[in-house]
């Protein structure tokens, strides 16, 4: 059987970045709208997926009420080791979202110039404290 994963696009930003050319928007009122069609869309599928991946922009900006909505609808569709993907930033409530929504999570972290350091690696040193806080949240959520 062929394997399908899932990717739901998330536009919403805290401000547009130079380097993306991902389409996205920074008016959060459209938040709520915006999940009401992804839950309808994502019922009228009829595939089966192993993977659930929510990209952006950025997907932590629904919060964790919205994106549990998501995953929700998505769950009758998802294989039962399903491997769900939430991409997050460095400053992100990630103590309140990490119980709830996802087995890993995908973190940019901008050098300390604002470039972003796309070689995000466990063993590596994060280049910002809140790279470092990120990633300490991630791995031990015990200590946020």
């Amino acid at each position: 059987m062929n394997s399908l994963g899932l990717y739901v696009h998330i536009p919403f930003c805290v401000k547009k970045c130079g380097y993306c050319d991902f389409y996205s928007v920074c008016d959060l009122t459209l938040a709520d709208a915006y999940t009401d069609e992804l839950v309808r869309r994502i019922e009228r599928l009829d595939s089966r997926f192993d993977t659930l991946y929510f990209g952006g922009g950025t997907p932590s900006l629904l919060g964790g009420e919205r994106l549990c909505r998501l995953i929700a609808a998505a769950r009758p569709k998802l294989i039962d080791d399903c491997e769900i993907t939430v991409e997050v930033n460095p400053g992100d409530d990630l103590a309140a979202l990490l119980p709830r929504l996802a087995e890993r999570f995908g973190a940019d972290i901008r050098n300390p110039d604002g470039t972003l350091n796309r070689h995000l690696l466990a063993d590596r040193a994060f280049a910002t404290p809140e790279g470092k806080a990120a990633l300490d949240a991630i791995t031990h959520p015990e200590i946020v």
